[in-house]
């Protein structure tokens, strides 16, 4: 019993780190073409 639980608190843990890195690439890709596209336009 106790063994099925932390297998699937290791596989929570893992998905929640997946999340948090795939949130902040998003998040620096968005800023990237933001910038990209204002520099394209200011210039």
């Amino acid at each position: 019993m106790s063994i099925s639980v932390n297998i699937l608190r290791l596989h929570l843990s893992a998905a929640n780190e997946f999340v948090v890195k795939l949130v902040s690439y998003t998040t620096y890709a968005i800023l990237f073409a933001l910038t990209f596209i204002l520099l394209l336009n200011g210039g």
